[in-house]
């Protein structure tokens, strides 16, 4: 008997993010709207934190920003909340910056 493999929802969109660029960008342009409308740094964290798993970039990031892996990992995991310089440093590496406007 054939076993079925089950995907949980994470590792099928890390599956989906790393195979299609069009999606990896529709994702991208998905979370900052939602963050956008509701504010949720934990929300947004954690979908950061599934692109940079989709692209198995954790050492680079790490390089490029000077920032421990273990120390991403709790920042992208909300254990510690990041400056905003960390937090932008991040962003700016997935593509992102930071955009303030008067509210």
């Amino acid at each position: 008997m054939s076993k079925i493999k089950v995907y949980d929802f994470e590792e099928r969109l890390i599956e989906n993010l790393k195979n299609d660029p069009k999606y990896l960008k529709g994702f991208k342009n998905y979370i900052i709207k939602e963050y956008k409308k509701d504010r949720d740094l934990k929300s947004l964290k954690a979908n950061l934190s599934v692109i940079l798993k989709a692209q198995r970039n954790i050492s680079k990031l790490s390089k490029e920003t000077k920032l421990s892996r273990a120390n991403i990992y709790r920042i992208l995991s909300s254990e510690v909340d990041p400056s905003i310089g960390t937090m932008r440093a991040i962003l700016n590496f997935l593509g992102f910056d930071i955009d303030f406007v008067k509210i």
